[in-house]
Parts: structure tokens; C-alpha cells; sequence
């Protein structure tokens, strides 16, 4: 276990928010599928990804920060490549002096810093957002696709117990939402599943939307 996942996880277990299994699950999909251990946590349905949010907000003392309100400049987002972004769970927002601030889902992964300021030469400054944020900011930011809203803590938490929403059926909630948010659904669960990964859903979004706007300048889309 590495000293970052020993860090989050400890503080997790102390506060009662997980449990050892719940931490030996995250973990070992972690082994399988990649990732950081905070998004395998928010994955495997241990915890809820604002849970998540507001306990390291109090854990750590780094602001959270709304990536969607946030104006990033095309040289500052060069700094990070997309790849490490991806790889990293985080966003560069701003150069001040020579400090970067970077969005980030966990302020707690020291790697994950220490790679940022290797690569930029630049001292990182934590923000805290959501890992979904992150998720949507990359395809939004780095492959210029919309992000999709994300599905509310509640439902990502139902969805990976298998279990109905408090007060709704699960058929009623499938028939009536609409198209876009059933498409978001599946993909969370395939990736919740391991069947896709992160990095391999945003690139194909990058594509998809690069062949369109292809297809648009032709006139014939």
C-alpha cells in the first residue's frame, strides 16, 4: 500500500466513513483497473463523492472551488498534459508567482503533487472539487466536449448497491429520464464495472467530437 492510499485511507477509517473491507474492495480494484484510491472509493460505492468532498475540505483545509465558475487560460492548462490530468485527477486553474493552483479530488495525494511540481516546476496549490468535476472538466477543458451533468451522490451510491432510490422504483426513474442521463448512468456503471476506464471513455469522446466537427466543416453532418 502506498504512503498516499495509507493517508486516506487511515483518515477514513479513523473518522468511521469506511470500513476495512469497504477499503480492501477500493483497493483491489485499484490493482485491477487503476486510478486513484479516492476515485476506486467513490467507484466501489464506499463512500459518497461530497461525503468525500466535505470530509477532506475538513480534514485538510483547502477551499473547494466550483472548476465550472472558473475561467483556465489555454497556457495554463498546457502546464498539466492531459494525460497526467487524467492519470492524476486534477486541473490547473491559475499561475500566480510560482504557484499553480490545480482543482483536485484529493489534496491528500502527495504523488500526485509531487508530479505536478516536477513537470511544471511550479508549487501546486490544492483545491478541492469533485472527482466527477474533474471527469467532466477534461472532456469539457482538454477535448472540448460538454460534460454531461453527473449523478448525484445518492444515486451513485444506489447504483453500486443495487439498490432502488429511496421513494422511487427503479423502472420509473429509468422511463422517465431523459435519454442523456440514461447514457450517463451506463457509462458510470461500466466504469464503476471496470469494463471501460476513464481515460478510454474521454478519449473516445475527443474523437467523436473531432470527427464531427471534421464532418461539419464538410457540410455534410
Amino acid at each position: 500500500m502506498g504512503e498516499k492510499q495509507k493517508r486516506l485511507g487511515a483518515l477514513l477509517l479513523e473518522a468511521g466513513f469506511i470500513s476495512d473491507s469497504q477499503l480492501e474492495r477500493a483497493l483491489a480494484r485499484q490493482r485491477d483497473w487503476g486510478g486513484r484510491l479516492g476515485s476506486n472509493l467513490v467507484m466501489t460505492g464506499a463512500v459518497g463523492e461530497m461525503d468525500l468532498l466535505r470530509f477532506l475540505a475538513q480534514q485538510t483545509g483547502f477551499e473547494e472551488i466550483d472548476l465550472f465558475k472558473t475561467r483556465i487560460l489555454p497556457h495554463i492548462l498546457k502546464k498539466v498534459p492531459q494525460k497526467l490530468a487524467e492519470q492524476y485527477n486534477l486541473i490547473p486553474l491559475d499561475l500566480v508567482e510560482n504557484r499553480l493552483s490545480v482543482a483536485c479530488a484529493d489534496p491528500t495525494d502527495h504523488e500526485a503533487l509531487t508530479a505536478v511540481a516536477r513537470l511544471t516546476g511550479h508549487e501546486p496549490r490544492p483545491f478541492l472539487t469533485t472527482y466527477s468535476a474533474i471527469l467532466r472538466g477534461i472532456h469539457q477543458f482538454y477535448l472540448g466536449v460538454p460534460g454531461e451533468p453527473a449523478l448525484n451522490a445518492a444515486a451513485d451510491v444506489a447504483v453500486a448497491e443495487d439498490q432502488p432510490l429511496p421513494g422511487r422504483g427503479m423502472t420509473n426513474r429509468f422511463n422517465n429520464a431523459p435519454p442523456g442521463d440514461r447514457l450517463t448512468a451506463l457509462f458510470h456503471i461500466m466504469v464503476r464495472k471496470g469494463l471501460i476506464s476513464e481515460a478510454e471513455l474521454a478519449r473516445e469522446l475527443g474523437a467523436l467530437a473531432a470527427r464531427r466537427h471534421a464532418l461539419q466543416q464538410e457540410g455534410d453532418f
